[in-house]
């Protein structure tokens, strides 16, 4: 079976930090690997990667129950966004790595 893909498609974030953003969703390299591309301008594009790591998945499924691949997508461009409200400039994002205490938080928001 393979992994859920959304429909590739540009969509609006007002940040936190006071930008606005466009990103879209590349695909996933590997497993586990979000790629996004995000812009605040035309001469501001940048692509972000969102890796979730094996083991902070597994943890998380063990204490509560496995995530699905829509669900762990979800997690993913959550990530993407909270990196986005935190960067000083648009630029400032290239690679997110959420802890396991961030995927528990962003499980949490979701009501997973």
């Amino acid at each position: 079976m393979q992994p859920w893909f959304p429909q590739p498609r540009w969509k609006q974030y007002a940040a936190q930090s006071g930008w606005i953003y466009e990103y879209i969703f590349e695909g996933m390299p590997v497993e586990g690997e979000y790629r996004f591309r995000a812009t605040s301008g035309p001469s501001n594009a940048i692509q972000v990667t969102v890796s979730l790591e094996a083991a902070h998945i597994a943890q998380w499924g063990a204490a509560n129950r496995p995530l699905t691949g829509v669900e762990c997508y979800g997690i993913a461009k959550m990530a993407l966004l909270r990196a986005l409200d935190e960067a000083d400039s648009p630029g400032a994002v290239e690679a997110v790595r959420p802890t396991f205490a961030v995927i528990a938080e962003i499980c949490g928001e979701l009501d997973l």
